[in-house]
């Protein structure tokens, strides 16, 4: 009888999204003392424990890896939304005339566009493993590294943006990014898990049930 092979994507995935969820306890205490939405740090500490959890024990039940992901598109979409209020009205939230026509209202509302963008695929590909379908196992198959591509974008634009100096580029905010690029690794090998359970081979996406 030939033996099932098992991938360590899962691992990998897990250890990452453990690592940002120690690295955003240091943000969300940093911006508890400081001010500022400490709350979407918070979030993400929880989210990104939800996601290790099936990542480690390499469930097959990944409802906890769905609600990961929502809580994080949730998260970044009212981030989302402050941050364009704020624009709206630079000299009432700011203390600037910074608004919409800046090239820091593009850089804001782009990154996180694409990082929404990169959370609601993979809730959808996740959705996708919920039923033995070969249809939908094609799909997975076609998708699995949107999220990934998206989350490179979305940090690819905070690059230039810094280049041009439109951030104020200090320690926090290199931090910050630095925390964005464990996350591309993150889920890049959460959705590599998903797609390919037992690694790269001639039968990819098989079903979850063998793992």
């Amino acid at each position: 009888m030939e033996k099932t092979k098992k991938s360590y994507f899962n691992i990998v995935g897990g250890v990452i999204f453990i690592i940002l969820a120690l690295l955003n306890i240091f943000l969300f205490l940093h911006y508890l003392r400081y001010g500022g939405m400490w709350w979407r740090f918070l979030i993400s500490i929880i989210a990104y424990i939800t996601i290790s959890i099936p990542l480690f024990l390499r469930s097959k039940k990944l409802w906890p890896i769905l609600v990961g992901f929502i809580l994080l598109s949730i998260c970044q979409l009212i981030y989302c939304i402050i941050g364009t209020i704020r624009y709206l009205d630079p000299p009432k939230f700011m203390g600037s005339n910074t608004g919409i026509n800046s090239p820091a209202f593009v850089a804001h509302l782009t990154t996180n566009l694409f990082a929404i963008g990169a959370n609601i695929f993979a809730v959808v590909i996740t959705i996708l493993t919920f039923k033995e379908d070969t249809r939908r196992k094609e799909k997975i198959k076609k998708l699995w590294f949107v999220p990934t591509i998206l989350s490179v974008l979305s940090i690819v634009i905070i690059l230039i943006f810094s280049a041009i100096k439109v951030y104020i580029l200090n320690g926090v905010f290199i931090f910050l990014q630095f925390t964005y690029v464990f996350y591309i690794v993150g889920i890049l090998f959460a959705m590599m898990w998903i797609a390919y359970p037992n690694g790269f081979n001639k039968n990819p996406v098989e079903s979850l049930e063998k793992i």
